[in-house]
């Protein structure tokens, strides 16, 4: 009897099982916009290298200030503060030593480092750097991996190991406007609702090398003495969180995993996990500030610091609904320039409409761009698909995939595995609307590839991929 698959919706993202029959999810995608329309997929612009021979270290913070209407980058460098404006002009404006986070308040940048903070400004009227500028009024700042900021109740909160420490618009400091329990470090700060502070903080023993116990998450009004409440979290390990849409998410996990879990007033649910299932023996990880929002999307750095491990990729990634009929999932959207494998991702920033990724690969760092203005490629691989009948060799009679016209010189190559053996090429399109196989391929377990090349010099449309028809039978 003759069956049929179709694939027209493309939007369900990374599947949680690879090994599926589902026809909206995939086991793999790169460089493919698979949210922007529900009813077709494109190649989309990757990340480029912006930052040139001026960063020389790891970039972990950003943050944006806007003086007299010139919107700056300002980035915490392991060596330096850099800088770049929407003309595209980079600099290295200040030589500091190690900072960790960076944030602008009321007319000033801040940045933090492992034993003291250091400010730069008033931006508006002759700024300068003062290093050291917390130490200096007597105040301590504590020990602690990271030393995270965040503004709200128009103060500045910086994490200070167990406290929060805060600014206000006269620059007084208060060392230890909350404090939590002994033995938790703040790893990031985020709004809740209209009055509240979120702080993600783990708990940890020992010193040589300290073993995380518990996480979760403290509410805190601004104003009290104490938190308001806590939630635990099930796992070892904390990575970031952020409020997207005033949903709270958290991304926690160890060396097996990242789960991304969201808050729903009284407790913290799982929704998706990347697994060692994906990542093999090469555990994905993410930095603090590893994280954004952009256009209604979430953006994740997600690494992959080993090299040999080329299982899956790190990158960029995202988590994001084309609409509000459509759930939220993870794409993996690009990889940085210098490539999938062995690198570190130190934070994701945005300037306006520009999106910035920093990275080290062992030897050198940079910041990324991404943009458009080369040829770039996507890939989409869909799950590993048995049609409901692992036990029984299917017969492909017909495949068919459907796209808009093609502009000549991109291109359209449609591929199909069996059996776990290698991709076969059924036919590549460069015009037309549609491309048709009667080719014949047999397999227990069947797998198709949509792979996708833009050529800068051809230019805008981008090939776009509306559906793909599998016409089949069982051989019982």
């Amino acid at each position: 009897m003759t069956k049929y698959l179709i694939f027209n919706n493309f939007t369900g993202g990374i599947s949680d099982k690879p090994e599926s029959n589902d026809l909206t999810t995939h086991a793999y995608s790169e460089g493919m916009e698979t949210q922007k329309y529900p009813d077709r997929m494109y190649p989309d612009w990757h990340l480029k290298k912006a930052s040139g021979s001026t960063v020389d270290s790891l970039v972990t913070g950003m943050t944006v200030a806007e003086i007299a209407t010139v919107a700056t980058l300002y980035m915490a460098g392991s060596t330096d503060i850099y800088t770049v404006n929407t003309a595209n002009t980079w600099a290295s404006v200040h030589e500091v030593g190690v900072t960790e986070d960076i944030e602008y308040y009321n007319d000033y940048i801040y940045y933090t480092q492992n034993d003291n903070v250091g400010r730069y400004g008033p931006l508006s009227v002759s700024p300068a750097f003062v290093d050291g500028w917390w130490t200096a009024g007597g105040d301590a700042v504590h020990t602690a991996d990271f030393h995270p900021t965040h503004t709200q109740w128009n103060r500045l909160l910086i994490g200070n190991g167990r406290y929060v420490s805060t600014v206000d618009s006269s620059g007084t400091v208060i060392e230890d406007a909350l404090d939590l329990p002994v033995g938790f470090e703040i790893v990031k700060m985020a709004d809740y609702a209209s009055d509240y502070v979120a702080i993600l903080a783990k708990k940890s023993y020992g010193t040589a090398v300290p073993k995380v116990t518990e996480i979760g998450v403290f509410f805190w009004d601004g104003t009290s003495d104490s938190w308001s409440n806590y939630f635990s979290i099930p796992d070892v390990g904390a990575y970031t969180m952020i409020n997207k849409g005033g949903v709270l998410y958290v991304f926690h996990g160890w060396s097996d995993h990242i789960t991304i879990s969201y808050f729903d007033g009284q407790r913290f649910i799982p929704l998706k996990s990347i697994r060692r299932e994906l990542a093999v023996v090469s555990a994905p990880s993410m930095r603090t500030n590893a994280i954004t929002l952009h256009r209604g999307r979430m953006l994740l750095g997600i690494e992959n610091a080993n090299a040999t491990k080329t299982e899956w990729g790190g990158g960029l990634y995202s988590w994001s609904s084309p609409e509000g009929n459509y759930p939220e999932v993870l794409n993996y959207l690009t990889p940085p320039s210098i490539g999938k494998f062995g690198q570190s991702i130190g934070c994701v920033g945005t300037l306006g409409n520009l999106i910035y990724v920093s990275w080290y690969d062992g030897t050198n760092y940079g910041v990324d761009k991404m943009e458009a203005g080369e040829d770039y490629t996507g890939v989409w691989e869909s799950n590993i698909m048995d049609m409901g009948r692992p036990d029984v060799k299917k017969y492909i009679d017909e495949l068919k995939l459907g796209f808009k016209s093609i502009t000549s010189g991109h291109t359209i190559a449609l591929k199909v595995k069996v059996d776990y053996g290698s991709w076969v090429t059924v036919d590549t399109a460069t015009t037309g609307t549609s491309l048709t196989s009667y080719k014949k391929y047999m397999g227990r377990k069947i797998q198709f590839r949509i792979d996708m090349l833009y050529k800068n010099a051809t230019g805008y449309p981008p090939p776009e991929i509306t559906s793909l028809y599998v016409k089949y039978h069982d051989l019982s």
